[in-house]
């Protein structure tokens, strides 16, 4: 029977939901305060003078939709049916007291492949953060300084009040993700995500647009904890591995289903708070990498920088793990030179099973504030003789490597793949993930820009280091290119790469594709985009069957 709304119990649920509100308003207005005092201490963050509000990394304004646009070289091939959906920050407001790269609102950029049409869409992951506007909840470019450290206990006291004041039947949920990173498709679902919060569950509709559901949490299983930007699907059971960590030191581990149950989910703990952006699978081991990026809040007020620093006194280790561990009294640590990664390539056995190999795009050093924020203007800590345009310091450049761990012995091997150029974003065929695989496409960084463009693609064979490389014309910058393979291929590299490319004599961008086969320089085929790409992080391919599925699947 219903209830009646004028009953006790609703009027306390009215009374609590009231409360809360008012506590959120009263840090709304506290954090606009301290916003206003950082934009005043620093000019840094104004768009003017932030590399990352400028040009192909400024936000785009318009969310449009392109029912039909013609292919201006090449033809679609065939067999390439679905949706290229990338994802990547779109700030929508002017930040006050700092803009990082990493803070911007999600966007997705999607181009659908039909039968005899291609069309593209826009769309903001529409979180309640973007919603919303000003948040309360600080983002990276803003913690320097006191302010910074002010604005992390306030957030930390806010949700002590908030959550500890709920009951279960309070339907509050964390609301301040972003949803900028990647996007990921498991279970018969497409999510949206960033590394410190929950999934956002997005579909694909027929005629491509891309429609935001809300927060998925599996279950209640990540309701108020974070999930990591790069799961892992296993090619042979289809589960998928991920993790999630914060400012605590310390991760949990979950596997998932291929059905999208979370099955188990353990604590590994850590001696300090770490920045940990990707992991590795391999056919019976899940692969963490504890390295020297920590989180050191001294740095906020002593040198007004994001407290996430490299620290050569903090070892960097490849754990190892059983995918089925029922405890971290199971991880096999493995030390290595210091270094930081952020994307791997892939990790497989060897056939003995005593060796692991790992595939990663490795840097001798780095500091978070290189991609913006904090209370220094852009580039001023790489030094006087580093600018912008000039050249680039080789230690902060990524380089891939691989890492070989002998599971018995405890011995490590570790040596750069290649040093013909700088790579990062690698990808691989999908159905090779964990498995061994012979090459990855990587995309090819710039070596006298500073700024994080991408000057091309290379195709990487792993065990030689030979290098295929198209490059983008000059001037000319691309995306993360995603491979996708051919329809009944037998090679392990037929097939095709996707990618945006910008051009900044119309600042706008083409939808490439290339083959990945031969890495011929002229494109398979290439739409011309109706407005730009901003330069973003990663993206997916989903098929046309994977677009049906998700249409039926049970949000």
């Amino acid at each position: 029977p219903p209830v009646s709304c004028s009953s006790p119990h609703n009027r306390c649920l009215g009374t609590m939901n009231i409360v809360l509100r008012l506590i959120n308003l009263g840090f709304f207005y506290f954090h606009l305060i301290l916003d206003i005092i950082q934009g005043w201490q620093s000019h840094s963050s104004r768009t003017k003078n932030n590399p990352y509000l400028s040009g192909n990394f400024a936000p785009v304004k318009q969310v449009i939709t392109a029912p039909s646009l013609s292919v201006t070289q090449g033809r679609v091939p065939d067999d390439l049916r679905g949706e290229f959906v990338r994802n990547g920050p779109n700030p929508v407001h002017v930040p006050r007291g700092g803009y990082h790269w990493f803070d911007g609102d999600g966007m997705l950029h999607g181009v659908r492949l039909s039968k005899n049409n291609v069309s593209y869409v826009n769309r903001y992951v529409n979180t309640a953060r973007y919603s919303l506007g000003d948040t309360i909840v600080p983002r990276i470019g803003e913690l320097w300084g006191i302010i910074g450290i002010v604005k992390i206990y306030a957030a930390r006291l806010r949700e002590r009040i908030i959550y500890g004041a709920r009951a279960d039947h309070i339907t509050t949920s964390v609301p301040w993700s972003t949803a900028n990173t990647n996007v990921f498709y498991h279970g018969g679902k497409m999510l949206a995500l960033v590394e410190d919060q929950p999934p956002t569950l997005i579909k694909i509709l027929e005629d491509g647009n891309l429609e935001t559901k809300g927060l998925y949490d599996y279950q209640g299983k990540f309701a108020h904890r974070a999930f990591t930007a790069h799961p892992k699907i296993c090619p042979i059971t289809g589960e998928a591995m991920g993790f999630g960590y914060n400012i605590n030191p310390g991760i949990h581990y979950d596997v998932i289903s291929k059905e999208g149950v979370v099955t188990s989910s353990i604590e590994i703990k850590l001696p300090k708070a770490v920045m940990m952006h990707d992991m590795a699978i391999t056919e019976h081991y899940t692969i963490f990498f504890d390295l020297s990026l920590v989180f050191d809040p001294k740095v906020m007020v002593l040198q007004s920088r994001i407290p996430f620093v490299f620290d050569r006194t903090h070892p960097s280790r490849i754990g190892v793990i059983p995918r089925y561990a029922r405890s971290d009294a199971e991880m096999k640590w493995f030390h290595i030179a210091p270094c930081f990664l952020f994307h791997t390539a892939n990790a497989w056995e060897t056939k003995s099973h005593k060796e692991i190999v790992i595939y990663g795009c490795r840097s001798d050093n780095f500091e978070l504030d290189q991609l913006g924020g904090g209370g220094r203007a852009p580039f001023e800590f790489v030094g006087k003789d580093y600018k912008a345009g000039s050249f680039v310091r080789p230690d902060y450049q990524p380089v891939l490597y691989e890492w070989v761990l002998n599971l018995e012995t405890g011995a490590v091997s570790e040596r750069p793949v290649t040093h013909e150029c700088y790579l990062e974003f690698p990808r691989i065929h999908p159905d090779l993930n964990g498995l061994p695989s012979r090459y990855s496409y990587i995309a090819i960084t710039s070596d006298v820009n500073p700024l994080p463009v991408l000057e091309g693609v290379a195709k990487v064979e792993l065990a030689t280091g030979r290098i295929s490389k198209v490059r983008w014309p000059e001037g000319h910058y691309g995306s993360e290119a995603v491979f996708v393979p051919r329809r009944g291929a037998q090679d392990e590299d037929d097939g095709y790469l996707l990618s945006f490319v910008y051009r900044p004599d119309t600042d706008l961008s083409d939808f490439v594709v290339l083959d990945a086969k031969t890495m011929s320089s002229v494109p398979v085929c290439t739409v011309s985009l109706p407005q730009r790409v901003p330069f973003g992080f990663h993206g997916i391919w989903v098929s046309e069957e994977e677009i049906r599925a998700q249409l039926g699947a049970e949000a």
